[in-house]
């Protein structure tokens, strides 16, 4: 067999392939197939997304409460450091 025999063989199989893969059913069977899944990559995807939004929800949630905590105590501290203790000035004595 020589090159363009196996060609001609090769291009007698791709019209045959074709033409059994473009007839209505093939065609509606792949097609159906094809957007079932990705429907199902769809709603994959959805449910990741849901869960995501679940995890840094409770991550932001944790770390507004740690804010609370901290916030309170540091004003505290704060109010203190800026209020200096009063100090005594010494009179000066006249000669």
């Amino acid at each position: 067999m020589d090159l363009d025999e196996m060609l001609k063989e090769h291009q007698r199989w791709l019209q045959t392939a074709h033409k059994s893969l473009t007839s209505a059913g093939a065609l509606v069977e792949l097609t159906q197939s094809r957007i079932d899944q990705l429907k199902a990559g769809i709603a994959e995807l959805e449910r990741q997304k849901e869960r995501d939004l679940q995890r840094y929800d409770a991550a932001i949630a944790d770390m507004q409460g740690e804010l609370a905590a901290v916030a309170p105590a540091k004003n505290a501290t704060s109010r203190a450091e800026k209020k200096p203790a009063k100090k005594v000035k010494a009179k000066k004595s006249k000669k």
